[in-house]
């Protein structure tokens, strides 16, 4: 399994996609891991034109099955996603060595359900979802404690007045409530595709759903006020 990182030194995650002096791409399984490729962006003039800049870079991931940076814009996003390339975006720079000993760690157990995807995808073979049930009680995507009841009631920080005053922090929770909803509806998928197993967290992981959803439409329409 093919796996490409965004970086600017070498060593770490630590860059944006479209900006990435380098992109390293490495090869992947439960047993070890290899270099494969370096590919070289730091000759590219910084107002380099953004859909060659973009495009350099997507031709030399286009073989790999995920892809980890530091930041991506949603355009390269979508465009990633549409070449069946799984994005990760690290919360800060991260060793690509410890990145490549963890996803060992975890080919050598039970990958979660979108790795497993990526899995079939990149060997070209069925995953049997349900050949073993009792798996579902040692996924830690799936255990209660990461499905408190969410506190995203719109309007809990302030009164709507206030809301409505201050367009820049309607924007950044409505930006924040986005985000929860994305990552919501991604574990909702998950869920589903494990059926059978794990059935008994379903009312859990739609509730979450639910919500969050419900605080992103109110959040959407207290938006429209603010840009009356």
């Amino acid at each position: 399994m093919k796996i490409a990182f965004a970086t600017q030194d070498k060593e770490h995650v630590d860059a944006h996609f479209g900006w990435a002096k380098h992109i390293l791409v490495y090869d992947v399984t439960a047993a070890a891991h290899r270099f494969i490729q370096a590919f070289d962006f730091s000759d590219t003039p910084q107002k380099h034109d953004n859909e060659e800049k973009l495009g350099q870079r997507l031709e030399a991931i286009h073989d790999c099955a995920i892809l980890y940076v530091a930041a991506i814009g949603g355009a390269g996003a979508a465009r990633v996603v549409a070449l069946k390339i799984h994005p990760i975006k690290v919360a800060k720079a991260e060793p690509i060595e410890t990145i490549l000993r963890k996803l060992q760690e975890v080919l050598k157990g039970t990958p979660p359900p979108w790795l497993r995807k990526v899995i079939k995808k990149d060997s070209g073979t069925a995953y049997d979802l349900g050949a073993d049930d009792g798996l579902a009680n040692n996924r830690a995507y799936l255990k209660e404690k990461d499905y408190p009841p969410p506190q995203i009631t719109v309007g809990a920080e302030t009164d709507s007045e206030d809301r409505i005053d201050d367009p820049e922090a309607t924007k950044a929770r409505l930006k924040r409530l986005n985000t929860l909803a994305v990552q919501a509806k991604m574990d909702l998928h998950d869920l589903s595709e494990e059926l059978p197993a794990s059935w008994e967290k379903i009312l859990v992981v739609a509730r979450r759903c639910h919500e969050i959803h419900a605080a992103l439409m109110e959040a959407r329409k207290t938006a429209g006020l603010a840009y009356k």
